[in-house]
């Protein structure tokens, strides 16, 4: 294994004897990982919405990363919409 996996390795093998610690402890490891490159990507998201003009579906349960992104929202609950517009369609969560 190389790179970001190597930490979820270590974590494995670790807690093999514990499943539910492994669990929670890769969970939280990949979580920080996402987040990691997540900050790295979200700028060059915003550069290409903006440069671009290009459309783009960007699905998440991050309000703050949709507000940050969107143009517009289209909001989903049990997989129907309930409410389309711009960023104000994050305050009915």
């Amino acid at each position: 294994m190389i790179g970001r996996n190597v930490p979820i390795a270590k974590i494995a093998f670790k807690y093999r004897e514990n499943e539910r610690k492994m669990m929670t402890e890769m969970y939280q490891t990949a979580a920080a990982i996402l987040k990691e490159a997540k900050a790295e990507i979200l700028p060059y998201l915003e550069r290409l919405r903006d440069d671009s003009k290009l459309p783009m579906i960007y699905v998440s349960h991050d309000a703050g990363e949709v507000a940050r992104i969107a143009t517009h929202v289209v909001r989903l609950e049990g997989g129907r919409i309930v409410a389309s517009g711009g960023a104000e369609v994050l305050a009915g969560r």
